[in-house]
């Protein structure tokens, strides 16, 4: 019976792993450069607010495009 690990070899695994860095740096680079609706947060202790930009809904839209299209 063939074992499903076996199949894993340092050349498959490293090819994966470029893939999930890949994937990870191209959703790291959209939340950046994606546009979206700026959003101003809870007073902090300190009396700041931070500032959000919500892209969220747009980088899902474009990743789900980019997996039907490669396809």
């Amino acid at each position: 019976m063939n074992n499903p690990i076996d199949s894993i070899t340092p050349v498959s695994l490293a090819y994966a792993s470029l893939i999930f860095v890949g994937f990870v740096t191209v959703m790291f680079l959209g939340t950046i450069f994606l546009p979206g609706k700026q959003y101003t947060g809870c007073l902090q202790p300190d009396g700041t607010r931070k500032s959000y930009k919500l892209n969220g809904l747009l980088l899902f839209m474009a990743t789900t495009l980019a997996v039907v299209a490669s396809k």
